[in-house]
């Protein structure tokens, strides 16, 4: 497996992790609200589910936490492997970044020429 693959595999991995931290967020934040909307609700079976989504909101909002700095780690690894590989061979990396834009702006192009 080369660098590059590499890279894209931790790149796409990361950016999943983001994904999935966000909706979770979005997902911690809505029932936080829910929470707070039936605060007013009385009974102890409420106050029980009540206490229970309390700690699995913070539970969970640890793991968020955990893969936010999970997916920090990997941006910075992969920054610094992008640059080792830059370093140890220049030439190979600009080869590799003018292919990388010509084939975008092929792409690019091919895709507005059919609209």
């Amino acid at each position: 497996m080369t660098i590059t693959s590499l890279l894209t595999l931790k790149n796409d991995r990361m950016l999943a992790k983001e994904r999935l931290a966000r909706d979770l967020r979005m997902a911690l934040d809505d029932a936080e609200e829910l929470l707070t909307l039936t605060s007013a609700q009385a009974g102890e079976r409420v106050a029980d589910v009540r206490g229970r989504l309390h700690d699995s909101i913070a539970k969970a909002r640890e793991e968020v936490e955990h893969l936010r700095a999970e997916a920090s780690e990997v941006a910075h690894s992969m920054a610094s492997a992008a640059e080792q590989c830059v370093r140890e061979s220049p030439w190979k990396s600009l080869g590799a970044a003018v292919a990388t834009g010509a084939v975008t702006g092929l792409l690019l192009g091919m895709m507005i020429g059919r609209r």
